[in-house]
């Protein structure tokens, strides 16, 4: 990458494209510039961040957005919400937009008249990645594990996850890479790595996912107590066909949460017996996404292991986002982004 001017900016890739790579539409691609006297970045959109300050009457913070340069516009104040703060006190203290997937806050707006509830796109897909289904499949290559059956996709999706979720439904991006050979090769090159956790013999086994994900959380759970349940013969047996020696009666499974830094480093190295992951349903650039996952869990051995063999997929899920009728007019893209496209003027009747 290369600035030829103040406005050119030469990028060279490492494989050619038909078209113009979606991976430049990645966030982290946004051309910024430092700006005085704020830890903020400038963009080149038409609105700019004011700051970031906590309030003192509770464990919310509040992120003001003005008119960049010389723009015009009202100001708009982005509010990140406790995960315990209940979202029905937020629409009445007079929150215009909401994203959640909290079944009793949607309820609670569709019956009021003033908000407009709309779903936005199935954006998570839960898979759960295995050490003992990848020692596995290295054990055997020309072997096929199989996954879940929909069946029970669909029934983790309504009984074990509190929003809209249903059975993964595909093909998934990391099926048929044929398009990412340069990827694969660069994957190959590396020496294979192994998780620790698949070779290792212990008494108390974990399904383990990251601190805060309350959808992970429900589908670990739900896997526990589907294997724990003598009742649940039928869907512990799936299971067991997916995941090798999750039925042991041995060994004790247990659900547990890790937060961000502690549930990367297991990731990273295969040391725990079972995973929930949420991965993006549609990566802006799938070759990328199958590099970072390869980056993220190495063991996965994506170069020379299919992932469509390796990755078992479970859920999807979606927010849904809340609007107060006559306050703006929203967009969604492609990749699920919501953009403001049109504001009410201040002072401007609700309805």
């Amino acid at each position: 990458m290369r600035a030829e001017s103040l406005r050119t900016l030469t990028v060279h890739l490492s494989r050619s494209y038909a078209g113009l790579p979606a991976r430049l539409a990645d966030l982290r691609y946004a051309v910024t510039r430092p700006r005085t006297g704020s830890p903020w970045r400038e963009g080149t959109g038409p609105y700019a961040i004011e700051g970031r300050h906590s309030e003192a009457d509770s464990s919310r913070s509040v992120i003001g957005i003005v008119p960049s340069g010389s723009g015009s516009g009202p100001r708009i104040e982005i509010r990140l919400a406790d995960a315990a703060a209940d979202g029905r006190d937020l629409l009445d203290a007079g929150v215009d937009v909401l994203v959640t997937r909290d079944s009793r806050v949607l309820e609670y707006a569709t019956l009021r008249p003033e908000f407009i509830v709309e779903p936005l796109r199935w954006d998570r897909v839960y898979v759960l990645l295995s050490p003992t289904r990848v020692r596995e499949l290295r054990a055997a290559e020309s072997a096929r594990l199989p996954g879940l059956p929909s069946q029970r996709r669909a029934a983790l999706a309504s009984d074990a996850v509190r929003g809209d979720a249903r059975g993964t439904v595909g093909p998934q991006w990391w099926e048929g890479l044929t398009s990412c050979e340069h990827e694969l090769e660069t994957l190959r090159s590396l020496p294979p790595a192994v998780a620790t956790a698949a070779y290792r013999v212990s008494d108390a086994r974990r399904v383990v996912y990251m601190r805060g994900d309350e959808a992970a959380r429900g589908l670990a759970e739900r896997i526990v107590a589907l294997v724990r349940s003598p009742a649940r013969a039928e869907q512990a047996a799936a299971l067991a066909a997916a995941i090798p020696g999750i039925e042991l009666p041995s060994a004790q499974l247990l659900a547990a949460e890790l937060d961000d830094a502690d549930h990367a480093k297991a990731l990273s190295q295969g040391d725990e017996y079972l995973f929930v992951v949420a991965l993006p349903t549609q990566p802006l650039d799938r070759c990328h996404e199958l590099a970072r996952l390869a980056e993220r869990v190495p063991w996965l051995d994506p170069g020379r292991l299919d992932p469509a063999a390796a990755i078992v997929p479970l859920v999807e899920t979606r927010d849904r986002i809340i609007l107060r009728a006559g306050t703006a007019r929203l967009q969604v893209d492609w990749e699920g982004t919501v953009r403001v496209v049109n504001l009410a003027p201040p002072g401007a009747r609700r309805p």
